[in-house]
């Protein structure tokens, strides 16, 4: 009987992970040209896009973490938190504050910002072009 897939994926799930965050410690530090560049730099986006391919190909459907009203309202303001998060950052990284509060200040202004583009232009906007659409049809 051999070990499978799944169990071989959720054996290896964490160790995976820990081993990467290890990694990027170990190897590259943090000094304070990394802090500067917060978010700039390749190592970000390596350990970035692992994080991104364990969530989507390793993470069970019905994962607790993931499959709650948060992680529902976070999927649906993503496309304007992934459009409107950069700008923030590098306004925020103007400000003469120390580095946590400008993380915080960034991620609490980008997810405020990206609800409010949600709701105020993702939502209504494709019901006035359905409208628009099928009184041009109907006339």
């Amino acid at each position: 009987m051999g070990i499978g897939v799944n169990e071989l994926v959720s054996k290896t799930q964490g160790k995976l992970s820990a081993a990467l965050v290890l990694f990027k410690c170990f190897i590259y530090g943090s000094t304070t040209v990394d802090k500067v560049r917060m978010w700039l730099s390749y190592e970000v986006l390596l350990v970035m896009s692992t994080v991104f391919f364990c969530v989507v190909f390793l993470v069970p459907n019905n994962n607790v973490l993931l499959a709650n009203r948060f992680g529902d309202f976070i999927g649906k303001i993503s496309y304007s938190l992934y459009l409107l998060h950069m700008p923030i950052i590098t306004k925020v990284n103007q400000l003469q504050l120390s580095i946590e509060i400008k993380l915080l200040l960034s991620l609490v202004l980008s997810v405020l910002v990206a609800f409010l583009s949600y709701q105020y232009f993702e939502r209504p906007i494709p019901n006035l072009i359905r409208r628009n659409v099928n009184f041009r049809a109907a006339s």
